[in-house]
């Protein structure tokens, strides 16, 4: 063994060699490749915070937190990337519907999507935690929904003022304000109003309410309509309410039948002084106290 270890060495280092050099050629591509994955990497952060704002929205800046002086309209915003600087874009340039069903009863899987007039219930009382009404002047539950078209009118108030900054926080508040504003406004109608005779009084009574507490907060959000949707009273006694309407209606129409034979018949007996003979009937009607009585006797 001792007389070959020099050429036994010798034929071994050459393979070693090689394997070496592939290895430190390899590690060189490799990192280089790394490199470039990194810069590209470095890259996308550098402008991962380029937004596009549309034409119907605006955008706000906050760096750090603090809210920039800038408003940004339609076009592309670049930032410095998150979390040093945070867009946020609102829709203002248009109006944005909320519906709101906190004042409504709960549906049960087969009453989805069925008008009102097809869902029928027992007697059962009401679940508070499903079911949600207003309470009337009169003692009475009303359920209802509502639709709420708001916009943002001051975008710099809204962020400044509002927790959130987003359309999200935008939505709770007003959510909110309907919820407590409906409670007051119900309270000062009854339930024959709110449902049948002043619907609309009730939806502006509404919304100037929440415009107003919107003003307090210097929310920068205004509400432009409030809508409500099917009105009613609770289900099971739906019925009864809907009989006395009817039965009000049939009484004031047998009101004006008798008032127009009335007048066809003092028509026909008192020919051209029935304009004259009408206005003392009515003047008898007021009471005896009346001085037009004494003419009539």
């Amino acid at each position: 063994s001792e007389d070959h270890p020099p050429r036994h060495l010798e034929g071994i280092e050459e393979p070693l060699d090689a394997a070496n050099q592939s290895l430190s050629d390899a590690l060189r591509a490799s990192f280089r490749i790394l490199k470039g994955i990194m810069m590209v990497l470095v890259l996308l952060y550098l402008f991962s915070n380029v937004r596009r704002v549309d034409s119907h929205e605006q955008a706000l800046l906050l760096r750090l937190g603090r809210l920039s002086p800038t408003v940004y309209d339609a076009g592309v915003v670049w930032a410095l990337p998150f979390p040093i600087d945070e867009i946020v874009p609102l829709p203002t340039k248009r109006s944005n519907d909320l519906p709101i069903d906190s004042h409504t009863f709960g549906r049960r899987p087969e009453e989805v999507g069925k008008p009102l007039a097809f869902i029928a219930r027992g007697m059962e009382g009401l679940n508070p935690a499903l079911d949600g009404a207003l309470l009337t002047a009169d003692a009475g539950l009303v359920h209802t929904r509502w639709k709420v078209t708001y916009k943002f009118d001051d975008v710099r108030s809204y962020a400044s003022r509002v927790v959130g900054r987003d359309v999200e926080a935008a939505k709770q508040l007003i959510r909110c304000l309907v919820e407590t504003v409906g409670i007051h406004v119900a309270a000062e109608h009854t339930a024959e109003e709110m449902i049948r005779t002043r619907v609309e009084d009730v939806q502006n009574e509404m919304r100037r309410r929440i415009n107003d507490r919107l003003d307090e907060l210097h929310s920068g959000v205004q509400v432009t309509r409030v809508e409500m949707f099917e009105p009613t009273p609770p289900i099971p006694i739906r019925g009864a309410f809907d009989g006395t309407q009817q039965a009000e209606n049939a009484k004031q129409k047998r009101i004006q039948d008798a008032q127009q034979q009335r007048t066809r018949m003092l028509s026909e007996s008192a020919g051209a002084a029935f304009p004259r003979v009408i206005h003392l009937l009515d003047q008898i009607d007021k009471g005896p106290n009346d001085p037009s009585v004494e003419l009539v006797r």
